[in-house]
């Protein structure tokens, strides 16, 4: 599926976005669909974000939504920080770099057996390490894995990628 973008003032006059509520109503009349009714498709897979469509040009609401709200469409990605890809609501959403939008991933890697990011078991001990800008930074080691885990939290806030 490809998605363009559309001059702000057009997506502006099409649709209005409440920021409080993240849904894009319609301020026009196009396809039948009356003035004032929720704008976007429900979300589907593989992605689950809301799509709409504005002068027959399908555009992911979240990116609208940054557009809207700050005149100009991002040129990162746009995060959720909640990581509800149906919550647009402008206190939910972040420019990101790719290295931000990964940190902020619930999955843990298939071969993380401890079951915390960023924590690796060390014989008896702990260990906490991160991994910013393609470098690897050691964070300690530790007794008890709880420790291990506050030293990455600490680290992940400490380096602004959460």
């Amino acid at each position: 599926m490809k998605f363009n973008n559309v001059d702000v003032d057009v997506l502006k006059r099409e649709l209005h976005y409440d920021p409080e509520t993240g849904i894009f109503t319609r301020l026009t009349l196009r396809g039948g669909k009356p003035i004032g009714s929720i704008a976007g498709m429900e979300a589907k897979p593989p992605d689950n974000y809301i799509i709409l469509s504005v002068m027959n040009v399908r555009l992911k609401a979240h990116r609208a939504a940054w557009a809207y709200m700050t005149g100009v469409w991002p040129t990162n990605i746009i995060d959720h920080i909640d990581l509800d890809k149906t919550n647009n609501r402008w206190e939910n959403l972040r420019e990101a770099t790719d290295q931000t939008n990964v940190f902020n991933l619930p999955e843990l890697r298939s071969n993380n057996s401890t079951g915390l990011r960023g924590v690796f078991k060390a014989g008896k001990k702990w260990k906490a390490a991160i991994r910013y800008r393609n470098k690897l930074y050691h964070l300690g080691t530790f007794i008890d894995p709880q420790d291990a885990k506050l030293a990455y939290e600490k680290a992940r806030t400490e380096l602004h990628i959460i």
